[in-house]
């Protein structure tokens, strides 16, 4: 059964289904349907949607029941769609680690990127990438991809501090 992480909560997501270089449907190309890069004849199918925020709810909920062990590491690569779902994280709950990677193929505008960098900082007081002449450019000149490394040492969630 497919299913999608996505920015808020919502009932179902289109997941498109890109073809590889041999134009043969490949499960590893795929996105959903507002950050796809994809054109021509695509499959495209409607899932199930979760965001990223009620996923670490439920799992903090059962964690503290004992039912579930808590989830204390992220990595996402979500084909475009990582900084919209990073954004919107209100709380991490027991997750000291982030790695994630994101593409400038679909969104070359680096304020984004450094917009998502500033909520994170809220959450995780280490956050290390690449950084080498970054700061010197308003769209990613490069064609690599940033791979960012986030880590709480302490609790920086409201949670925590009421």
């Amino acid at each position: 059964r497919e299913a999608a992480v996505v920015e808020t909560n919502t009932a179902a997501a289109e997941l498109v289904v890109g073809k590889d270089f041999q134009g043969i449907h490949n499960t590893w190309r795929h996105s959903l349907r507002q950050h796809t890069h994809y054109r021509g004849n695509l499959s495209v199918f409607n899932v199930t949607a979760h965001s990223l925020q009620s996923i670490l709810s439920k799992n903090a909920q059962a964690a503290a029941t004992g039912r579930e062990m808590q989830i204390s590491y992220v990595k996402m690569d979500c084909e475009g769609a990582e900084l919209d779902i990073l954004k919107n994280m209100k709380e991490w709950y027991g997750v000291q680690k982030l790695v994630f990677e994101y593409s400038f193929t679909k969104r070359r505008n680096m304020g984004e990127f450094w917009k998502t960098l500033e909520v994170l900082r809220l959450h995780f007081d280490r956050i290390w990438y690449n950084d080498e002449g970054w700061d010197n450019h308003d769209e990613w000149p490069w064609h690599t991809d940033a791979i960012v490394f986030c880590q709480r040492t302490t609790n920086l969630d409201s949670s925590a501090n009421e």
